[in-house]
């Protein structure tokens, strides 16, 4: 896939974010409308997702599994894809035991 293949595919895209550092998310959701997609931000997740989203970036954290559950039944439902990050962030020495 090309550099404009991508963009192409990314402008318009209706996508939801779900994740708790409001200021990160902010600058991302700025970046993403640039590129032409149509993006929004929201915490804590809700059960039901708004008719037109295509995608879902979702922040997981272990203690929202409750609130997370509906919203993955919802988004399966209608064959939403997932983008699963991780809503803690790891220390260097954590990521270097990764690789």
């Amino acid at each position: 896939m090309t550099e404009q293949s991508l963009l192409a595919t990314l402008s318009g895209v209706r996508l939801h974010i779900f994740h708790p550092d409001s200021q990160s998310v902010r600058a991302f959701c700025a970046s993403l409308t640039q590129l032409g997609c149509h993006a929004q931000h929201s915490w804590p997740p809700a059960a039901s997702l708004s008719t037109d989203t295509q995608l879902l970036l979702v922040a997981i954290d272990m203690h929202q599994q409750p609130l997370l559950t509906p919203l993955f039944i919802s988004a399966r439902e209608r064959d939403i894809p997932i983008i699963a990050v991780s809503a803690t962030a790891a220390t260097p020495a954590e990521c270097h035991r990764c690789a």
